[in-house]
């Protein structure tokens, strides 16, 4: 027999009876909010957006900018502060393939990307090294974020500091529809 349910942010707690005046027992489940960090990878920048499923929304959060192509160490740091601060339990990285769907050396780089992404996690002390990483295609999503820039009536010299986390958040657009979250 259930007697009550209490739910918390981080628990559902179920207390119930097996028959009318047996003991109580009690069911402690981890109700972890989902979200999930979109990123589009390029050289020199990074977007990132953020999928909330509890509220089912998507919004772009940030860019960050390097000077230097290969250098991800600091990026990386900030991603993983980045996913303690929004609790992030999910990773989707945009994958750019060619036009045909082949995988070129962009593929590669984003790949070498997600693995340092995880090595670097590990070594920022994230807590959940076990977070999963998923693909999304990207074919077109600059373009495409150039065209919502427009919509927004955001001033073309802003574009370059916004236009990687809008691609980020068209990736997790495109991953919500394929996956049918």
């Amino acid at each position: 027999m259930l007697h009550y349910i209490n739910v918390s942010e981080t628990n559902l707690i179920v207390r119930f009876s097996l028959f009318e005046r047996e003991k109580y027992f009690f069911i402690v489940l981890s109700v972890k909010k989902r979200k999930i960090l979109g990123i589009d990878y390029g050289d020199f920048t990074i977007g990132l957006a953020i999928f909330d499923l509890e509220t089912d929304f998507i919004y772009p959060h940030k860019t960050i900018f390097r000077t230097k192509a290969n250098v991800l160490r600091k990026s990386i740091r900030e991603i993983a502060e980045i996913m303690k601060t929004e609790n992030i339990t999910d990773i989707v990285i945009g994958l750019p393939l060619n036009a045909d769907g082949s995988e070129g050396d962009r593929v590669d780089k984003v790949k070498h990307f997600s693995n340092m992404l995880i090595n670097g996690l590990t070594n920022a002390g994230f807590h959940e090294p076990n977070i999963p990483i998923m693909f999304q295609d990207e074919r077109l999503t600059t373009v495409e974020a150039k065209s919502i820039l427009q919509e927004r009536g955001i001033p073309k010299t802003e574009w370059k500091k916004n236009i990687d986390q809008i691609a980020a958040e068209i990736i997790l657009q495109d991953y919500r529809q394929v996956k049918k979250l």
